[in-house]
């Protein structure tokens, strides 16, 4: 036998009949895994199919492109089991997690009624239409700053350098202040929904889960979650329970400071507190003889004449009243009601301290 290359004849040396046996004998050899069985080939699996995802069914280790992009695999797959479930629910038109949703797979998607008078054609979306509807909403918060205003791009500067960890957010102005995140990462949702109370240029950042038929014109803001200081407390009150009890009684007690909880800083104890907007606030109280008075983090419409958040203490009404009862005091006109109501308010007046801090 011989080859002809570049022009030159090359001599092949053909194989011996020991060395053709060895050879078929390796090739026609099965491989065996690490526990002794035999598999068809190492790399069955390995391949995805067209649209598939690449996944590494020889160990259950991540991929080394989803390393690269920051994606964990458990959370991969659960997203992607759950999001198989709500396509086989609505789109699929599953009998059985219809029925258990109280959805019926014949129902239209939606009703037309029409005035006879008009143009005016009334539309009812059927529950099937509005769970599809929703789906695109679920990782989604409303958020809105408080008492202060901020560019589009500052606040999306913000959000993402505080909420960004895993995937990429996406910020929509629906008015009067109000604005829609829509998270991609699960995760990145969760932690911004429970790792507040936050805070940009020491104004409180409001949020709520998205939610349907939300009217950013007709929305207000009952409840928030505020930092409260309570300066020159006894070091061994510096105690979760004990913290959690003067808490609930200013709100709702939502968490410690962990320098506090640590006793690491014994100028004021910080503990988070869910408070009502509307209402007269806690403005100190008396422990063992002593008088502590509170001071409010962000909270700067907060009035220091009467405790209740949405003015100042220089347009406060009870102040003007007090600056009357002060004048006809001085003209001789005071009653006994009004000397102890003078008296009263003399003592909770200017209580109310809101935490300055440095630019």
């Amino acid at each position: 036998m011989t080859l002809v290359l570049s022009g030159r004849r090359n001599t092949v040396i053909p194989m011996s009949n020991e060395e053709d046996d060895d050879l078929l004998a390796r090739s026609s050899k099965k491989i065996k895994n690490g526990n002794g069985d035999n598999s068809r080939s190492v790399l069955q699996g390995h391949w995805p199919k067209p649209g598939e995802n690449f996944k590494d069914s020889t160990s259950g280790k991540q991929s080394f492109a989803n390393k690269l992009k920051g994606v964990n695999r458990g959370d991969e797959d659960s997203a992607d089991e759950e999001e198989y479930y709500d396509n086989d629910s609505v789109d699929g038109n599953s009998s059985d997690s219809l029925k258990e949703q109280n959805i019926d797979a014949d129902e239209p998607l939606y009703k037309t009624s029409e005035d006879p008078n008009r143009n005016f054609p009334t539309f009812t979306f059927s529950n099937r239409m509005k769970k599809k509807l929703y789906r695109a909403w679920r990782k989604s918060l409303i958020v809105k700053l408080l008492d202060r205003y901020i560019g589009y791009k500052a606040l999306e500067t913000r959000l993402q350098s505080m909420w960004v960890k895993r995937g990429v957010i996406r910020l929509i102005n629906i008015g009067h202040g109000y604005y829609v995140v829509k998270f991609t990462n699960k995760e990145d949702y969760y932690e911004a929904l429970t790792g507040g109370p936050w805070m940009i240029y020491d104004h409180y950042l409001t949020m709520q889960p998205w939610e349907p038929n939300f009217r950013s014109d007709r929305a207000t803001i009952d409840k928030v979650a505020v930092w409260v200081r309570l300066p020159k407390i006894f070091m061994e009150y510096y105690d979760k329970e004990a913290l959690t009890i003067i808490g609930n009684r200013i709100g709702k007690t939502i968490r410690i400071d962990m320098n506090t909880s640590c006793q690491l800083r014994g100028h004021y104890a910080r503990i988070c507190v869910l408070v009502e907007l509307g209402k007269q606030l806690m403005s100190g109280f008396y422990l063992d003889g002593e008088a502590y008075y509170l001071k409010y983090e962000g909270l700067h419409m907060l009035c220091t004449s009467c405790g209740v958040y949405g003015h100042r203490s220089e347009t406060c009404s009870s102040k003007k009243i007090n600056i009357e009862e002060n004048v006809d005091a001085a003209n001789g006109k005071t009653t006994v009601n009004s000397d102890q109501r003078m008296e009263d308010s003399h003592k909770i007046h200017d209580h109310w301290t809101v935490v300055q801090k440095q630019r």
